[in-house]
Order: structure tokens, then C-alpha cells, then sequence
């Protein structure tokens, strides 16, 4: 009977050990900061800090070659584009912000250690609309796969306002048309910011 405990004991013991390391966390803490799968998370680099989702935590073992480690989605920069490849042109680059970012199917291993803080994406009619704009919010309207080098939708499925038919860059100045409320580049309507009012040159001609 005693060894049958014992066995018993045992089988049990190698089940909690097994169940330990299946455990799958959700969140961790570094430097006081909680962090959580599917945060949104700035990493230091020297030029700029890359932006990148948690995607997973690596290991807990510390025994395990990646112990510290966590799994990254990244997103891009503008100037992570291949715009040759992509098709668009340096005057079209324009329509696209410096605080735009691509989700893409990049991904890599990085120690927890890389890790500068949190930031936020948001779409880019959410970013239009908050008036407390800060240097860690994002938007971003496309992904890019890094293996294709493709843009998912491409740059000329994006939609489109002014009379230039461009898709919109809210870091540009644009004016609202009083009649139609279409939203224009002043210089596209061969006018300035500081009128009082402003009809387009199609609502005009209508007239």
C-alpha cells in the first residue's frame, strides 16, 4: 500500500510539473510596468524605437535558451516602404504620415529588455478626430507583406479626397469646401486657409 502511495504521489508530482509547463502567461512585469499579449509597444533602436505587438511570451524557464525572451509582430515606418517596388511615386509618398504605421508578418524573438513603453494605434479616422494627438499614437489603413512586398489594400485602393484625388495625409493642411463639405489642399484650389469661406471650384461652376 505504502508503495502505491508513493507511486501515486509520484504520477501526481510529474502532473503538476507537466501542467506548470504548459501554462501559458498572458501578461508580465518589467520595470514596474505590466505588460500583456497583444500590447503595442515601442522598442529601442538607436536611430528610432521600432514599433511591434507582443504576440507571446517565449519561455518562463529560465533554464530554456530563450528564457526573457518575447514574440514580436512588427509594424513599419514609412520609410521601411520599398516604394520603387510598390509603385508609388515620390510625389505621392507625400499622402503618407510619419505617424503611419503597416502591420506586416515580420516577426522576431526580443528580449524583454528592448522594451521602451507602450504606444497606441489607432484607424486613421480615430487619429483625425483626437484633438491630444501625442508622439506614442499611430494609425495605420494598410498592411505590408514583407515577404511580397506588397501593400494589402494597395496604395491606389486607399480612398481618396480633394480634386487631386490623393489619399489623405491628416499631417496636411486641407480646408472644407461651405457647400459640398469635401475636404481640399488649398493650393489644389488655388486658395489659402485664412478666408472666411470657401466653395471648391466644382461647387462654383455649378452655380
Amino acid at each position: 500500500m505504502q508503495v502505491g502511495k508513493q507511486r501515486k504521489d509520484s504520477d501526481n508530482k510529474q502532473q503538476t510539473q507537466l501542467s506548470k509547463k504548459k501554462k501559458i502567461y498572458s501578461k508580465f512585469q518589467y520595470k514596474d510596468k505590466v505588460f500583456e499579449i497583444g500590447d503595442i509597444c515601442r522598442f529601442y533602436n538607436e536611430q528610432q524605437d521600432l514599433i511591434g505587438k507582443i504576440l507571446s511570451i517565449v519561455s518562463t524557464d529560465q533554464n530554456h535558451p530563450d528564457f526573457g525572451k518575447i514574440n514580436v509582430q512588427w509594424y513599419y515606418y514609412k520609410k521601411d516602404l520599398k516604394f520603387k517596388g510598390l509603385g508609388i511615386s515620390e510625389k505621392d509618398q507625400n499622402q503618407i504620415s510619419e505617424q503611419e504605421v503597416f502591420p506586416t508578418n515580420h516577426q522576431d524573438k526580443v528580449y524583454v529588455q528592448s522594451l521602451n513603453g507602450k504606444c497606441k494605434i489607432v484607424t486613421l479616422e480615430e487619429f483625425e478626430q483626437n484633438p491630444t494627438v501625442t508622439p506614442d499614437i499611430f494609425f495605420s489603413r494598410a498592411e505590408y507583406d514583407h515577404i511580397n512586398k506588397v501593400l494589402k489594400p494597395s496604395f491606389n485602393d486607399w480612398p481618396k479626397i480633394c480634386s487631386c484625388q490623393k489619399p489623405q495625409n491628416p499631417q496636411q493642411t486641407y480646408i472644407q469646401c461651405d457647400a459640398c463639405q469635401q475636404w481640399f489642399h488649398p493650393e489644389c484650389q488655388d486658395t489659402t486657409v485664412d478666408i472666411d469661406s470657401f466653395i471648391c471650384m466644382s461647387c462654383t461652376s455649378q452655380k
